[in-house]
């Protein structure tokens, strides 16, 4: 996880950014998040902020759920899901949509 912490970093900036120029923001939707490592540090940097990770793989899930629950983040939920029938069948509002290295057909969804 350790190599991506500049970019979880400057992510977690850019949103600081955004939040002060635009202000709170209510749900956050992490695509292809696997266990969360994007996700989980938003959730702590935002504890008013809903955060959603959604991915296809449930063992990089349930990793990922287990983490969250270790630092008692309840503003994190994980779902499995492919995106493209994700996006059709929620109807969730999302205000901020974030992908760390989302490759492979997760990228043409």
């Amino acid at each position: 996880h350790g190599k991506k912490q500049p970019q979880i970093r400057w992510f977690i900036s850019c949103l600081q950014e955004l939040h002060s120029k635009r202000g709170t923001f209510g749900h956050l939707l992490d695509v292809g998040g696997g266990r969360g490592d994007l996700a989980i540090s938003i959730a702590a940097a935002f504890p008013e902020l809903n955060v959603t990770v959604v991915d296809a793989n449930e063992s990089s899930l349930e990793a990922g759920r287990s983490q969250a629950r270790a630092r008692d983040l309840q503003n994190l939920e994980f779902c499995c899901a492919d995106f493209a029938e994700f996006a059709k069948a929620e109807s969730l509002k999302i205000d901020v949509v974030v992908a760390l290295h989302a490759c492979g057909g997760l990228s043409d969804a």
